[in-house]
């Protein structure tokens, strides 16, 4: 299963320069810090995050950093910044019983895993 895994730095460091020509294009001056960037996710997950990243990323730019002259009059730095952080709470497997109200869905599988030490 570990051969799946990658570290988060496969899909963030691209964003550097995705910061940077944004920059430039709106006028703006951002630092991109990451933290976190060796936590493994699986390829499929790390695939998936990509794109809403990005969108993430370019809406912070567009709406939430402010242009170098307007942040110096609000008494900020001129730089603003955007930070990414990224950690791994816990591998466990959701249960899908936690969410269901009748029936006995999983209860009883779950049950007879957890027995097992699974």
């Amino acid at each position: 299963m570990s051969i799946r895994m990658l570290p988060l730095k496969t899909t963030v460091q691209r964003f550097h320069r995705l910061v940077h020509d944004l920059g430039i294009e709106l006028h703006k001056d951002v630092e991109l810090t990451i933290e976190g960037a060796d936590t493994e996710l699986d390829k499929t997950v790390l695939d998936q995050l990509n794109d809403p990243l990005v969108h993430i990323i370019r809406n912070s730019m567009d709406h939430g950093i402010e242009i170098p002259e307007a942040r110096r009059a609000a008494g900020k730095s001129p730089a603003g910044t955007i930070h990414l952080s990224a950690r791994q709470l816990r591998r466990q497997c959701a249960d899908p019983h936690q969410r269901r109200r009748k029936g006995p869905g999983m209860r009883r599988p779950f049950a007879r895993g957890r027995s097992k030490g699974a």
